[in-house]
């Protein structure tokens, strides 16, 4: 994987392993807890720290040399490896001749390089663990590790050897394998002052990575021992370069079968599976991305090192999923057959590409679609969304935490729903389907002719240019028609309310349209009241519906009309004939 540094693509171009990476959309915002700014901490220049002392190490002599401790020290550094019954201890000469014929004793527990006295690394040596101390980080190993004296040199000579296996022999190899078989680590863990920033837990069977209480965990088959845990050199640097170049013939006995991440609540973020190791050699392998089921060539998520981080994103290929997470981003999408998901912040997302799904996720967002058919879902806040050209269905949110969204469907034939909040929705030119949703809508049909239905609460509805039908819905809604001959429907039910009409006009072709099926002429009544809703010289028409006495329309000036038409089904009658 490649370094966090800021926000980076969660899985790198070069990690070429043929696998499939399922993701749910819906668990991504579970990283907007993640805090990676911990691992700073880790690129620390441990190496500088110990270049002074280079001058100990070969310019020095042994300063002491006792049964717990042998010192070796120049202009103010030492190096002091710690002990107990080490012998012998005549001389350098004679335990270098120990050593050298193996029979040297005595048990190691530590090692510290000291700055004139003061410890600047510091080592501690147990048989089942293994503490490093430098500045205010500790890196602890657990598991099986030698200490006795022989032991441990013998252990680091077969580690560095085997680090660089090119120039060496099948027999010298196993050799040094078997120098480590009695050893392992089950575990490591890395603190900064008291608090942890990483464990990793290793098994048989499962290795298990926790940052931040997010959790990595990797299934299949891992070796249990050091001499066998030789072929994971050759492992990393190809997962973490993903240059393609390794020997799968070299990783006998290991085994990746998937890969998951799961959240602080074990919430599963996403699942990797595939054949990992096998094709790691192949540098043209492919990789297959599924987001909420639909497959995707390309992923990007927006993860932040540490707190909020506002992003420009511009997707570089078609297919593409694209999630913004936390931080007011602004993502655009190219090539088309994308998903932009905002999430969380403030985002601008656009389309240039056809058939671009835009997901606005919490914020007030801007959302514009392509010159082709997109989906356009604003989610909570105040959104603002164009559809621009096309056959678009733009959505405003389906939460109560929505707030006023204002819609433009711009050209083409579009499918709009408001969603909660009061929304202000434009259909623009085209003959466009728009539903207010929960709120108190104003809906503007436009040009074309348009379906407009207010759907709850009193909704404001103007039909514009076009043949318009235009249902209220619940609430006591005004209606505009517009120009051209429109229908004002009315289901007929109490929860609707009374839709009063500004508009209706006979001569246009206007009529009302019922939905109580069964319904006859005589069943409607129309009666005149002066209302001083607009012309003093023309009282309003009530027009009601006798069995329940329920005024389904009001038309304002209505007395001013020669005839008020009804349609029942498929027929149209004149209520005042």
């Amino acid at each position: 994987m490649k370094a966090w540094s800021g926000a980076t693509d969660f899985f790198p171009r070069g990690f070429t392993v043929t696998i499939t990476v399922n993701l749910s959309s819906h668990n991504l915002d579970y990283f907007d807890a993640l805090d990676l700014s911990g691992l700073d901490a880790l690129s620390l220049d441990f190496g500088s720290a110990l270049v002074p002392f280079d001058a100990a190490f070969d310019g020095g002599s042994v300063t002491r040399l006792t049964s717990s401790r042998i010192s070796i020290s120049n202009d103010g550094y030492a190096v002091n490896l710690l002990g107990r019954g080490i012998s012998p201890t005549s001389s350098v000469d004679a335990l270098g001749r120990a050593l050298e014929s193996g029979t040297a004793r005595g048990t190691l527990t530590g090692l510290t390089l000291t700055d004139q006295g003061t410890e600047v690394v510091g080592l501690s040596l147990t048989a089942s663990s293994l503490q490093l101390r430098y500045d205010d980080l500790e890196l602890e190993l657990t598991g099986t590790f030698p200490t006795g004296l022989g032991d441990v040199l013998s252990a680091m000579i077969a580690i560095v050897e085997l680090s660089d296996p090119y120039f060496l022999s099948n027999a010298e190899i196993a050799e040094y394998e078997a120098a480590l078989a009695g050893y392992q680590v089950s575990g490591m863990s890395v603190s900064q002052s008291g608090s942890e920033i990483v464990s990793v837990s290793l098994g048989r069977n499962v290795v298990s990575v926790k940052v931040d209480d997010f959790t990595i965990e990797v299934n299949g088959r891992f070796p249990t021992d050091l001499g066998s845990s030789s072929s994971l050199t050759e492992l990393l640097p190809a997962l973490l370069d993903g240059d393609g170049d390794l020997d799968p013939d070299t990783l006998n006995g290991l085994r990746i079968d998937n890969v998951t991440l799961l959240a602080p609540n074990n919430a599963q973020i996403l699942r990797a599976t595939g054949d990992f190791i096998a094709d790691l050699s192949d540098p043209y392998a492919d990789e297959t991305y599924l987001v909420d089921g639909v497959a995707f060539d390309h992923v990007h998520i927006d993860v932040a090192i540490g707190g909020q981080t506002s992003n420009r994103i511009v997707t570089d290929a078609a297919s593409s999923f694209v999630a913004g997470l936390a931080g007011d981003d602004t993502i655009i999408g190219n090539y088309g057959n994308e998903v932009l998901a905002g999430n969380k912040g403030n985002d601008i997302l656009a389309a240039n590409g056809a058939n671009t799904v835009l997901q606005g996720g919490q914020g007030s967002d801007r959302l514009r679609g392509s010159g082709f058919a997109d989906e356009l879902f604003g989610g909570d806040g105040a959104d603002t969304i164009f559809g621009a050209q096309g056959d678009d269905f733009i959505f405003g949110g389906d939460t109560s935490n929505d707030k006023r969204d204002l819609v433009y469907g711009g050209g083409g034939n579009d499918r709009i729903d408001g969603g909660h909040g009061n929304d202000e929705l434009r259909g623009d030119a085209g003959n466009d389907t728009i539903a207010g949703g929960f709120g108190a809508d104003t809906i503007l049909g436009g040009n074309g002719d348009d379906v407009l239905t207010g759907s709850s609460f009193s909704d404001r509805i103007i039909g514009g240019k076009g043949k318009d039908f235009i249902n209220g819905g619940f609430g006591f809604d005004r209606l505009v028609g517009g120009s051209d001959a429109d229908q004002f429907f009315h289901v007929g039910v109490r929860g609707h309310g009374s839709d009063w009409v500004q508009d209706y006009d006979s001569a246009e072709g206007d009529v009302l349209r019922t939905g109580i099926a069964r319904s006859s002429a005589s069943d409607y009544l129309v009666r005149f009241a002066d209302t001083g809703a607009a012309d003093a010289s023309a009282a309003e028409a009530f027009v009601s519906y006798r069995p329940t006495g329920q005024i389904l329309w009001v038309l304002i000036d209505g007395a001013a009309q020669d005839e008020i038409n009804l349609q029942i089904g498929g027929q149209v009658y004149d209520l005042l004939a």
